[in-house]
């Protein structure tokens, strides 16, 4: 089940936002972007914030992942996703009001093909039900914060990632004041606020494949639970 139309949402995810991060995710960064990414994308130090683009038509509610046929090395991290509720920007704006634009958390898998040339970087976030989002959302007033918002994820049971938001560089508001200094900000757009250490990329886990089950929770939101299928040849 799609979420919304293409033309419906703005979709933007963040890497390198964790401070327990021991990788630094290059991949794809700023390589080719959309125009309207380009003041957005900051160039910086490795201990930079990345803002990467998201195909609208990955967004996706549904219980799988494809992983397409040819790809042999897809990724995935979990994320928490912020949904708007009022607009913001262009142009200045303070995290107390970026805070109140907020409308709405979910919980978010940021999945990645990791095969995808660097010339074609926008395409590693870009194909059909690689980006799952919880049906379920919280009040963004009735989130836990800080070290009491613990992210997991699992794969066949096994965890990957277990950290918590006070190891996030940047807290959400800050990333969406830093996105609508250049872009207008509007309900319903969604921002993943970053993936913890532990993604295969890191190092030492295994590449998904089909038949994997993958558990994301975010205390507040619960648990999303998504399983991996091989893409039906065409």
């Amino acid at each position: 089940m799609l979420v919304a139309d293409p033309t419906d949402r703005l979709v933007i995810c963040v890497e390198d936002n964790y401070r327990d991060q021991q990788t630094v995710r290059k991949t794809g960064l700023a390589l080719n972007p959309p125009a309207f990414l380009s003041s957005i994308i900051r160039p910086g130090p490795c201990d930079d914030v990345w803002f990467l683009p998201r195909a609208t038509d990955s967004l996706t509610m549904e219980h799988r992942l494809l992983k397409p046929s040819a790809c042999q090395r897809l990724d995935v991290g979990v994320s928490l996703a912020v949904e708007m509720a009022l607009p913001i920007g262009p142009g200045e704006v303070s995290v107390d009001e970026a805070e109140r634009a907020i409308g709405w958390a979910r919980i978010a898998l940021d999945v990645v093909r990791r095969d995808v040339p660097p010339e074609q970087a926008f395409l590693a976030r870009s194909y059909p039900t690689h980006t799952p989002i919880s049906e379920h959302r919280l009040l963004w007033s009735d989130m836990p914060t800080g070290a009491d918002c613990t992210l997991q994820l699992t794969v066949n049971g096994r965890i990957r990632q277990r950290s918590n938001l006070e190891a996030q560089r940047a807290s959400a508001a800050t990333l969406i004041t830093q996105i609508a200094r250049s872009i207008r900000v509007s309900p319903g757009d969604l921002l993943l606020t970053g993936t913890p250490h532990g993604i295969a990329f890191d190092g030492g886990e295994q590449w998904l494949e089909a038949g994997d089950e993958i558990v994301a929770s975010i205390d507040g939101l619960g648990q999303l639970t998504i399983y991996v299928e091989e893409e039906l040849p065409k």
